[in-house]
């Protein structure tokens, strides 16, 4: 190869590779997009993961009330949870996740309360499986993207690749 020719090929090849002060090199360009795409795959992917986190902790904390309510279940299928404390404050922590208490049960719930509290705990942890299994669809998406985003950019650095080979082999059979 002519040093005229490789002078050419390397100036081609450092134009499309290099970053000049208002022209960035398409490879650049590339590499930026692909970044960014995978910085706002990751940053959607951590957010989902906590809510799937914080959602799954909710249901085993709903689960342990139930195993802690039938714990302190008489023989009449009632409730004494007055001085029970412990079951005193998950209670109270599930009224705030929205679960509903029956009306009119202060300090006890007689069987068809205890059932009712039941009945709504279970609803709510339903509710909460329903968004779990939705946030593990969108993680799912998030992953496929992921895989696109790679796909994608080994495609365009092929093709870029491909077209820097085709303008070096055109200057070299000059």
């Amino acid at each position: 190869m002519s040093d005229l020719v490789q002078d050419e090929v390397t100036r081609v090849t450092r134009s499309t590779t290099t970053k000049h002060e208002h022209q960035p090199s398409l490879e650049g360009i590339l590499i930026g997009v692909h970044n960014q795409n995978l910085k706002n795959i990751k940053d959607k992917s951590v957010a989902e993961y906590a809510a799937v986190s914080k959602r799954q902790a909710e249901v085993t904390f709903l689960h342990k009330l139930i195993a802690a309510m039938n714990m302190a279940t008489n023989k009449d299928g009632e409730i004494d949870f007055e001085n029970n404390t412990e079951l005193n404050e998950m209670m109270d922590k599930a009224k705030k996740m929205g679960v509903k208490i029956p009306e009119g049960a202060k300090g006890k719930f007689t069987n068809s309360q205890r059932e009712s509290f039941v009945s709504s705990i279970r609803d709510t942890i339903k509710d909460e499986t329903t968004l779990i299994e939705m946030i593990m669809q969108k993680i799912t998406n998030l992953n496929y993207e992921l895989h696109e985003s790679y796909q994608w950019m080994r495609s365009h650095s092929k093709t870029l690749f491909d077209i820097m080979r085709s303008i070096a082999s055109k200057l070299v059979n000059r």
